[in-house]
C-alpha cells in the first residue's frame, strides 16, 4: 500500500467532498486529508485502486504516487531530487524520456530550472527533453496523448512531497459524452458530465444502487450513473425530454457495451410513485429547473417563490419512493442580485419535518456567462416517524 496525491478541480470543496465520499465508502481504512486547497493526500491504497478512483471521480484532475516526503529544500536540491525521481521512472529499454514538472504550494518561490534537470539527467547518461507548462504542471491533454513523465512537488505543512503522475482524467471520453451524444437541449441549460458524475458519487457511492433523476432532461445524469455501474431511472414531465434521454442512452450502450439496467418514463416529479418506478430508490440525483440564464431582477421574487412551491411538493412526494437512508443530491438555482441573494437554502433547511437531514453543507457552482449559479444540496432521508 502507498500514498497518493489527488489534484482537485476548480470547485475544490465540491471535488474534495466527492472524493471523500467515494473513498470513505469503498476504502474505509484509507486516510484521506486535504493538504492544500486543490490537493489531497490519501494513504493505504494500492496503485490499482488509485487508478480506478481516477476513472470513477468527476472532480479529480489527476493522481500522483508519492515517492518521498522531505523537509524544505532549496531550488537546486529540488532539481536534484526531481532528476532522481525521473531516473527511477525510466524503463531500461527507454533511451530518451520526455518530462514535465508540476508544483503546488511553492508559487512564491523560484521554480525548478528544467534545463538544469535535463543536464543532470544527461550526466547520468539519460537523453531527455522537457515540456514547458504552468507551475501546476502538464495539462490532461499532454499527459493523455504524449509519452511523458511528470514529477509533482507539493509544499504543505513545512514539508515537500515528491511524486509522479500515474493517472489523469480521460478528457477525450468526457468530451465524447458531452458533445457527441445525439440529443442535447441548450435552451434549458447543459449539465456538464463531470458535474453530473460528482452528484452521482455524492448520492450513490456504492456500485449497483438504484438511482432516480426526476428531472432527467436529455439524460446526462443517467449516462454518468450507468458509467459507474448504477441502475438508473429517469423521469421528466416533457415527452420530448423522455425521448431524448432514451435516444442518448441507446447511443451510450452502443458506445460502451455492457449489461445495463435503465428506464425512462414521463411523469411530474411531484407525482412519482413506487408503482410507476417499480419499487423504491436508493438515491435521487438531479439538476432541477434553474430558470432563465440571465433573469431580470424584477422576476426573481416570483421565480423563486414558484420554485420553492415546486420543490417542496417534490421533496414531500419523494418520501414515498426513497428507501430509509437514501441520499438526495440536487443542483438548484442561486442568484446574487445586488446585495440580495436568492436561494432555496431556506427550503432545504425546512425539510427536517419530512424526515430529511442535511448531509453536507451546500456548494456553489458558477455557470460561465450566466448570473444564475448552481447551488448543490445533499440531504439524507431518514424515514418518516410512524
Amino acid at each position: 500500500m502507498s500514498s497518493y496525491l489527488f489534484f482537485l478541480g476548480r470547485v475544490n470543496n465540491l471535488c474534495f467532498a466527492e472524493a471523500s465520499r467515494v473513498i470513505g465508502t469503498l476504502y474505509p481504512e484509507a486516510n484521506f486529508v486535504r493538504i492544500l486547497p486543490h490537493v489531497a493526500l490519501v494513504d493505504e491504497l494500492s496503485e490499482e485502486q488509485a487508478v480506478s478512483l481516477q476513472e470513477r471521480l468527476g472532480g479529480t484532475i489527476k493522481i500522483a504516487k508519492v515517492v518521498e516526503t522531505t523537509s524544505p529544500l532549496s531550488t537546486e536540491q529540488i532539481e536534484e531530487k526531481s532528476a532522481e525521481v525521473l531516473v527511477n521512472l525510466r524503463k531500461p529499454e527507454v533511451k530518451s524520456l520526455s518530462f514535465g514538472i508540476g508544483e503546488f504550494g511553492r508559487e512564491s518561490l523560484d521554480a525548478p530550472n528544467l534545463t538544469r534537470i535535463k543536464k543532470i539527467l544527461k550526466s547520468k547518461g539519460i537523453s531527455s527533453r522537457f515540456i514547458d507548462s504552468p507551475r501546476y504542471g502538464l495539462s490532461a491533454s499532454v499527459l493523455l496523448h504524449q509519452d511523458v513523465e511528470e514529477v509533482v512537488i507539493v509544499k504543505a505543512n513545512d514539508q515537500l512531497v515528491f511524486g509522479y503522475t500515474i493517472a489523469v482524467q480521460n478528457i477525450d471520453d468526457w468530451t465524447k459524452r458531452d458533445r457527441m451524444k445525439p440529443r442535447s437541449d441548450r435552451r434549458r441549460g447543459m449539465l456538464p458530465p463531470k458535474l453530473a458524475r460528482i452528484l452521482v458519487n455524492l448520492a450513490a457511492p456504492t456500485k449497483g444502487e438504484r438511482v432516480l433523476d426526476p428531472f432527467c432532461g436529455t439524460g446526462t445524469t443517467l449516462l454518468e450513473g450507468l458509467m459507474v455501474g448504477q441502475e438508473v431511472i429517469g423521469a421528466d414531465i416533457r415527452q420530448e425530454a423522455v425521448d431524448q434521454s432514451r435516444e442518448n442512452i441507446e447511443w451510450f450502450v452502443s458506445q460502451y457495451p455492457g449489461n445495463y439496467t435503465w428506464d425512462v418514463a414521463m411523469s411530474d416529479a411531484t407525482k412519482l410513485t413506487p408503482e410507476l418506478l417499480r419499487g423504491t430508490v436508493d438515491a435521487i440525483v438531479a439538476e432541477g429547473f434553474l430558470g432563465p440564464l440571465t433573469p431580470l431582477e424584477r422576476e426573481l421574487p416570483n421565480m423563486f417563490k414558484g420554485l420553492e412551491k415546486l420543490y417542496l411538493g417534490a421533496f414531500k412526494q419523494w418520501t414515498h419512493i426513497l428507501k430509509p437512508g437514501a441520499v438526495v443530491c440536487i443542483a438548484l438555482p442561486r442568484v446574487e442580485a445586488g446585495k440580495k441573494v436568492y436561494s432555496l437554502s431556506p427550503l432545504i433547511d425546512s425539510l427536517e419535518k419530512f424526515g430529511y437531514n442535511i448531509l453536507l453543507s451546500p456548494f456553489v457552482y458558477d455557470r460561465e456567462g450566466t448570473i444564475t449559479q448552481r447551488e448543490i444540496f445533499t440531504v439524507q432521508f431518514k424515514g418518516l416517524d410512524n
